[in-house]
């Protein structure tokens, strides 16, 4: 993990006597948005699949992330389930073969489980609001989109010295192709099934 907090020399040589807290606000509004849009910070948990049973709630592996998206659901690499678009609504048992997101933070297969086993979920997550930490390798492999989308929120602070509204629209653009390039990689190298299933509540 890294503290958003020690983070400030990453604008702080385009915003002069930045505050560290201030910096560190900007840095993890600029990943929550990059990370809602981009599933380049990802966590896998595993679920103990209960006869009978079809609902079951997701929650990321600690305390300072959320869900975005679920982005698959497998027993291993090549028995991966389906993401359906819509609940069946079917009451029948049968081995899982599919899933739909709820907006309840719940997953739900498809048939009813009959029988008990683990699946693994692949969840992309973001930063908390209140996150005083993320993880260290999602922070470093996309450092420099961060900083465009630190920079972008910084220079709209009026009455500061790095105020500077016409610099504004530069790191914004900047901060837009990093996340649309790193989306393309993320799916095509990264996403089972080539799909996502977003739900707004997480959000």
């Amino acid at each position: 993990m890294i503290a958003f907090d020690s983070l400030n020399t990453l604008v702080s040589p385009y915003v002069p006597n930045v505050p560290a807290f201030t910096a560190a606000n900007a840095i993890r509004e600029a990943a929550r948005d990059f990370f809602r849009h981009v599933f380049a910070f990802q966590q896998e948990i595993e679920i103990s699949v209960i006869d009978g049973e079809a609902k079951y709630p997701i929650e990321p592996d600690d305390n300072f992330v959320e869900v975005v998206s679920i982005l698959s659901v497998k027993r291993s690499d090549s028995d991966i389930l389906t993401h359906l678009s819509r609940d069946e609504h079917s009451q029948s048992k049968g081995r899982p073969r599919g899933y739909v997101g709820e907006h309840n933070k719940t997953l739900k297969l498809i048939p009813i489980p009959d029988k008990e086993e683990y699946l693994t979920v692949t969840l992309a997550v973001r930063p908390k609001f209140t996150a005083p930490a993320m993880d260290r390798e999602a922070y470093e492999e996309n450092a420099e989109a961060l900083r465009c989308g630190a920079l972008a929120i910084l220079k709209k602070h009026p009455g500061t010295e790095w105020f500077s509204p016409e610099e504004v629209p530069y790191y914004e653009n900047l901060f837009l192709e990093a996340k649309n390039k790193k989306a393309d990689e993320v799916r095509l190298n990264h996403m089972p099934n080539n799909m996502r299933l977003e739900i707004p509540s997480f959000l």
